[in-house]
């Protein structure tokens, strides 16, 4: 007899979770909040790193975006290791 494992099933609810992208082009940053709002996410956008710092604070993302290397987003590791910035945006 075979043994199979079977994936726990993890369901999420696209309507409650928000996505904060942060990137510096406009046009990529567009595109992505585009299609994660066509499949029903909350999305917010903001175009440097500064920006995602704050906006982290204040809307307690589910989760956060950026592409690195990003000038504009500091050196795509400072807002991980930012205090600012902890788990759901809480200090």
């Amino acid at each position: 007899m075979r043994n199979t494992v079977s994936e726990p099933e993890v369901r999420v609810d696209e309507a409650s979770t928000l996505i904060l992208i942060a990137e510096d082009d406009e046009d990529n940053r567009e595109g992505y909040a585009e299609y994660l709002t066509f499949l029903g996410y909350r999305v917010e956008q903001v175009a440097n790193g500064d920006d995602a710092v704050t906006s982290t604070q204040r809307l307690r993302p589910t989760c956060c975006s950026w592409i690195s290397p990003c000038p504009a987003l500091m050196d795509g590791k400072s807002p991980v290791k930012s205090k600012a910035i902890t788990r759901r945006g809480r200090r």
